[in-house]
């Protein structure tokens, strides 16, 4: 979106004092815009423009414009506000800087590859209109993909077997009862009789307790899913991410209070073919703490991130976390960004991917991580290769062919990434939400069709 003010807003403008006024309070509806549409992948930007006194100069000003930029301040959830003002000199100019733009992303777009939108079929049971969002992918095969989430706070799987989408039932249990509320937020699988999901779940006791708040994780052996048992110290909101390396050896990671309870930590259970462990992390803060997602190439070369942020709204504080599990314990990478980080994808020890909330693409040597690019609305980044990456975001999909980066739109009916898996080209699974234009809110998965 973008907003036009003037110059007069930035210059001011001699017996113009309600102009310059009305035309610098577009900069706060500006921020305010962008508050509210950031979440949704929605940039808002505003331009104030300039009168010439010839062509000749006109042609100067586009040459070399004045450039007064705010800071843009960032936001909890991933909001980024920015206002650039640029002198314009004239319609003109602003019409030869739009062609270029135009011109860039048209030569990007050259490499898209070829993206379908498919709906996996779901029921309702709680009636009323359906908010279904598939919250986590993992894929097994081209022919065997897992993703799950929630309907209106029933737990909901789906499987896709190369050809259709299947919705798959949980066992009966807490979650089946009316009034109780599951969500399903990770699953990964090493094979197609091996394959967990995690979530949490707000249950009736039936008891003086009240309602009470569970973690949930699930395995699939095959033919069915069945309830799995966790540390009794496991809180909640534990579990939101899960990664599968063999029958024995799996990571669910998440956050949950201190032995104290002074402070939040990252939490992270480790599963060893018949039970789960909690394992200590470094992460431990006094602030809020969010664990976005967990990736690893091999038992020995895994990856966590996250972000803390501080309590308020207009000087809340952000600061990303990240941090890597060699095959012995956990430890803290640093990483150059403060937006947080909510997508990571780790395809060898020396090379890895992940997002942050202001649309940064970061990448990992083996050495270092380092910022790439910057994708507008990113959110999820799938990586096959050091030259075969994707970043799945509201606006456009990004890939880098391990030289440069293109773009492609988004299809307009695919309206919010959640989760994302791949395997080889042309086998590349974003899932998500649509928002039907009855209201309705239903799962969706973008996938590939060609590499």
């Amino acid at each position: 979106m973008i907003n036009t003010s003037s110059g007069a807003s930035l210059l001011g403008s001699l017996g113009q004092a309600n102009y310059a006024a009305a035309k610098d309070s577009v900069a706060a509806v500006t921020l305010v815009a962008a508050a509210e549409l950031g979440r949704y992948g929605i940039t808002v930007n505003a331009i104030a423009t300039a009168g010439a006194r010839s062509a000749a100069d006109a042609g100067k000003e586009c040459a070399a414009p004045g450039v007064l930029a705010r800071d843009p301040p960032k936001l909890r959830g991933g909001v980024s506000m920015q206002i650039r003002r640029r002198r314009l000199a004239s319609a003109a100019c602003g019409l030869m800087v739009a062609i270029a733009l135009s011109a860039s992303a048209l030569a990007a777009n050259a490499a898209a590859a070829t993206w379908n939108v498919a709906y996996p079929p779901y029921s309702n049971p709680n009636g009323g209109v359906p908010y279904a969002p598939l919250l986590g992918t993992g894929a097994i095969t081209p022919s065997d993909v897992w993703a799950v989430g929630e309907v209106s706070g029933s737990p909901l799987t789906e499987n896709w077997n190369g050809s259709k989408w299947t919705s798959v039932a949980l066992p009966s249990g807490p979650c089946s009862v009316f009034e109780n509320s599951c969500i399903l937020t990770g699953v990964s699988g090493d094979a197609a009789g091996d394959v967990f999901a995690v979530g949490h779940a707000t249950i009736n006791s039936d008891s003086a307790a009240g309602w009470v708040d569970e973690p949930l994780a699930f395995h699939w052996n095959g033919s069915a899913w069945s309830p799995m048992t966790l540390p009794s110290a496991v809180t909640p909101f534990a579990l939101e991410s899960i990664e599968a390396f063999s029958p024995t050896d799996a990571w669910a990671v998440g956050v949950g209070p201190s032995a104290s309870g002074t402070s939040t930590v990252a939490t992270a259970v480790q599963w060893n073919g018949s039970s789960w462990t909690e394992v200590t992390t470094p992460i431990s803060t006094a602030n809020s703490l969010s664990i976005n997602a967990i990736s690893g190439s091999s038992p020995n070369d895994v990856w966590v991130v996250g972000e803390t942020s501080t309590s308020g709204y207009r000087d809340r504080q952000v600061t990303s976390v990240i941090m890597h599990y060699n095959g012995t314990s956990w430890s803290l990478s640093n990483v150059p960004d403060n937006s947080g980080l909510i997508s990571v994808d780790a395809v060898s020890p020396s090379d890895a991917w992940a997002v942050a909330a202001d649309g940064s693409v970061l990448s990992w040597n083996g050495s270092a991580w380092t910022v790439q690019t910057q994708e507008s609305g990113a959110k999820l980044v799938q990586a096959l290769s050091p030259t075969d990456v994707w970043v799945g975001g509201i606006v456009s999909l990004g890939h880098y062919n391990g030289s440069a980066w293109s773009t492609t739109p988004t299809p307009s009916t695919f309206n919010a990434f959640s989760g994302g898996a791949a395997l080889a080209p042309g086998h590349v699974w974003f899932a998500g939400i649509s928002y039907l234009s009855n209201g309705d809110e239903v799962p969706a998965v973008l996938a590939t069709s060609n590499g």
